[in-house]
């Protein structure tokens, strides 16, 4: 219900140019550490060395929010004494050499409890569950979590699908080696 008007003209010095785009994004959601990657389509998939493994194909993602740097391990561990005294007894410690560097020698699984622990300390809702109808949180175990058990739509933290992640590292670009380029 906002409105926002933007004179590019007189902001810009009455520069004229056929060679630039501007985008305005308006949004009130400012999450701190945190890169807003905005969703749409795009083409995923690489056919740059003529492999097939990987064909290219459109795809549209919705708007995430990442984390702009990986778990330090001063994260993982706050997280994980939480954690522990909060129902997910396997948690493990994992490694690091220093507080400051990433959390290191974690499991898929330990990462994903990880994230629904980190959620709950936050009074938000956990994204994974260790059944389709999404009754019990994924807080011990190994559980080969499927799409069903996923909250997708949950306010709590959870990885990037693989979408997700290959939009956010091609940095708004298709069809490029590299997101600057080839």
């Amino acid at each position: 219900g906002r409105q926002l008007t933007w004179d590019a003209g007189v902001d810009w010095s009455n520069q004229n140019s056929s060679q630039m785009r501007f985008r305005i994004t308006a949004d009130d959601l400012v999450i701190a550490n945190f890169a807003r990657i905005e969703g749409g389509f795009f083409t995923m998939g690489d056919s740059l060395d003529g492999l097939t493994d990987a064909p290219v194909h459109s795809v549209n993602v919705s708007t995430v929010y990442l984390f702009k740097t990986e778990v330090s391990k001063a994260q993982w561990d706050q997280v994980r004494t939480w954690a522990l005294n909060n129902g997910y007894p396997d948690l493990v410690a994992g490694y690091s050499s220093s507080a400051n560097s990433p959390a290191m020698s974690v499991s898929w699984y330990d990462v994903v409890k990880w994230c629904n622990a980190r959620s709950e300390m936050e009074a938000l809702t956990p994204c994974y569950y260790t059944d389709e109808a999404q009754t019990a949180v994924y807080k011990i175990g190994q559980v080969d979590v499927t799409n069903a058990m996923v909250k997708w739509d949950a306010n709590g933290y959870r990885l990037p699908t693989e979408a997700e992640w290959e939009k956010a590292g091609r940095g708004g670009f298709s069809g490029w080696r590299f997101p600057w380029g080839d």
